[in-house]
């Protein structure tokens, strides 16, 4: 099954994205919905999602993560090759 693509959030604003978002579950929801995340469980990440939990700010963590992401990306693609797509 290939991964449903609901719209581009390239060139949006951040509370669009933010609002999208709660429409599907993305790579940074994955381990709540396995049950493995440190920092959120499966029942808040669905209160999220339908919106019975007031947004919270990410923590220093979420911060960087989003700040190096084209770093990341890029460093990705030249140690294996393999091109990361948006």
């Amino acid at each position: 099954m290939a991964a449903q693509i609901l719209t581009s959030t390239a060139d949006i604003p951040y509370e669009d994205w933010l609002e999208y978002r709660k429409q599907g579950i993305g790579g940074s929801d994955a381990s709540v919905v396995c049950g493995i995340s440190r920092c959120k469980s499966p029942v808040e990440l669905w209160l999220e999602k339908t919106d019975q939990l007031s947004y919270q700010e990410a923590g220093e963590a979420a911060y960087w993560g989003t700040r190096l992401e084209a770093l990341v990306r890029t460093e990705f693609t030249k140690r294996t090759g393999i091109e990361v797509r948006l």
